[in-house]
């Protein structure tokens, strides 16, 4: 199934946070439907190589494609960064990386404080 189609509106949000030695950031891509994330890529300013600098890889950014920032009533949920292994599929979870649990989880703060800010933005508009 293709989450993104070039004909439909998707709505781009940047965040901006923090890992465990710097600034860590990113965007989010909504589809139209002003919930489903598309797609995501984050990036870092000096997170550790084979460790927390993981999130600019698509290994970790493609586990967002997918994932719903709101459920059925409107109300925003987080997705969260998980260590057990259970982020797998569409679950409002995604895999941390292992030895950057600093890093996924100041991305999983930046994702939630932004994220619910839209959420709340979107409501207002419709």
């Amino acid at each position: 199934e293709e989450i993104f189609n070039d004909k439909d509106t998707n709505y781009v949000i940047p965040m901006a946070g923090n890992g465990l030695w710097g600034p860590v950031w990113g965007f989010a891509a909504l589809g139209s439907d002003q919930n489903t994330i598309t797609g995501v890529v984050f990036d870092h300013k000096s997170e550790t190589p084979g460790l927390g600098a993981e999130i600019k890889y698509a290994s970790y950014s493609d586990q967002y494609a997918g994932e719903m920032i709101s459920d059925t009533t409107g109300t925003f949920q987080p997705i969260i960064v998980v260590k057990d292994g259970s982020g797998s599929g569409l679950n409002s979870k995604v895999d941390g990386i292992t030895g950057g649990t600093i890093t996924s989880k100041g991305v999983e703060e930046m994702t939630t404080r932004t994220l619910e800010v839209y959420v709340n933005y979107f409501n207002s508009l419709n």
